[in-house]
């Protein structure tokens, strides 16, 4: 009788732990992003890992490190990634799943020492699939679902598209 679980489940401090590595990759991302270090975004992703917004799609950490270098290269943009409503869903010892709300501010502004605009740019959704990999767990996958957008906001396309 206790809470021991079933052969083959996970224990709740090991779902923990998951959820934990987890919710962290998804912090990192945001703040690679938002620190200038766009390329390292790469890092998070499993080696056949794939990247999706309504405008590129990227399979594999080299697509993902060529997108996200050109996000980088982008000067004068402030950037700042908010994510909200984690539903992790830890699947097994090797896989988790979670739906989360995103939100970016952001101002293209470079001549301003603190940008005015407070409306968020974008909100969506990040649909994200996660795997264990040897180097620990990593995005198997990253859709991202745009839900609203401010007026006039373009979702980042880089050029020439040598992505997807």
């Amino acid at each position: 009788m206790g809470l021991q679980p079933a052969v083959g489940e996970l224990d709740q401090l090991t779902r923990l732990a998951v959820w934990l590595e987890c919710h962290n990759l998804m912090a990192r991302y945001a703040q690679f992003i938002d620190d200038g270090m766009a390329t390292r975004v790469a890092e998070l992703f499993a080696g056949d890992g794939c990247y999706e917004t309504p405008t590129v799609r990227c399979v594999g950490r080299e697509q993902v490190r060529e997108f996200f270098a050109a996000r980088e290269g982008m000067a004068g943009r402030t950037n700042r990634h908010v994510f909200a409503n984690v539903d992790m869903r830890v699947e097994d010892a090797a896989h988790a799943s979670a739906r989360s709300v995103c939100i970016e501010y952001r101002s293209d502004d470079a001549t301003a020492a603190v940008p005015t605009e407070t409306r968020p740019a974008l909100v969506g959704d990040y649909l994200d699939r996660f795997v264990r990999t040897d180097a620990g767990w990593r995005f198997a996958d990253r859709r991202v679902v745009i839900v609203l957008k401010r007026e006039g906001e373009v979702f980042f396309t880089p050029e020439p598209a040598r992505v997807g």
